[in-house]
């Protein structure tokens, strides 16, 4: 399984963070595939809806099919409900 995290946010998507990493997003879960498409979407793939309704409540992601949340991007940064974000990862449960 995958978890994803989120960075260097901001609340209003014109902020400049030149001199600041602004703020953490949250880490979702127990992700068990990442498909992006042409770059403009990323879709993620749970193995539980528990797992996927955790993510939904963190980020206000809609859900695109069973079990599939598209993640959505503004310009050029994922967006949720917290704000706009310019980075990511996805890494190994267990693994930092």
């Amino acid at each position: 399984m995958l978890k994803m995290n989120i960075w260097y946010g901001r609340k209003d998507i014109n902020t400049d963070l030149e001199n600041d990493n602004g703020f953490e997003g949250p880490v979702i879960h127990n992700i068990e595939k990442v498909v992006v498409t042409y770059v403009h979407m990323m879709r993620l793939f749970f193995a539980t809806r528990e797992d996927l309704e955790k993510a939904v409540e963190l980020t206000g992601w809609g859900e695109m099919d069973e079990l599939v949340l598209e993640v959505p991007y503004e310009e050029d940064m994922v967006k949720t409900k917290d704000g706009w974000f310019g980075d990511f990862s996805f890494s190994a449960e267990g693994e930092g």
